[in-house]
């Protein structure tokens, strides 16, 4: 009889245990790796739920799959059994990527073809000190850019 007694009481504790299933999760953006705010969670065969401020989304009870949508990301629909503790979405593409504009100034006074214009003089040519500036040699950040300039160039003429 006591044997009876504690099959039924382990069955009675496995029943509550799924009745009373859980499921957390938290959902990441796959490029920044931040939590994403807002996310709606649709979960089959009931109801939806969407993310907190740090991106986690709690389902009560049972369920076969959810899907996750947000505007601006790739929607992710996963079976249970694949379901993780960290989920991860995926932008869509419609970011720019990063362009770098290099512009030159043009020199007043010339055209292309190297002549004069008219109303306009040639800048005189100095001597090698007139060029020399003391305070422009201590310009650490002028050196920096302009350093920068020149390694961008390279990788572009190599390019």
């Amino acid at each position: 009889m006591t044997r009876i007694g504690s099959i039924l009481t382990l069955l009675a504790l496995i029943y509550a245990d799924v009745c009373s299933a859980q499921f957390t999760a938290v959902v990441f953006d796959m490029e920044t790796r931040r939590q994403i705010e807002g996310v709606k969670v649709s979960i089959n065969p009931h109801g939806t739920t969407t993310t907190d401020k740090r991106g986690r989304f709690v389902i009560n009870g049972e369920f076969h799959s959810v899907t996750l949508s947000r505007q601006g990301y790739e929607s992710l629909s996963l079976a249970r059994s694949d379901l993780r503790d960290t989920l991860w979405m995926l932008p869509n593409g419609r970011r720019l990527d990063e362009i770098i504009v290099i512009g030159y100034r043009p020199k007043i006074g010339f055209k292309i073809d190297g002549k004069p214009l008219k109303g306009f003089h040639t800048p005189k040519k100095r001597g090698l000190l007139d060029n020399f500036d003391f305070f422009d040699q201590l310009n650490f950040k002028k050196k920096k850019q302009r350093k920068r300039r020149g390694k961008i160039k390279e990788i572009l003429d190599e390019y």
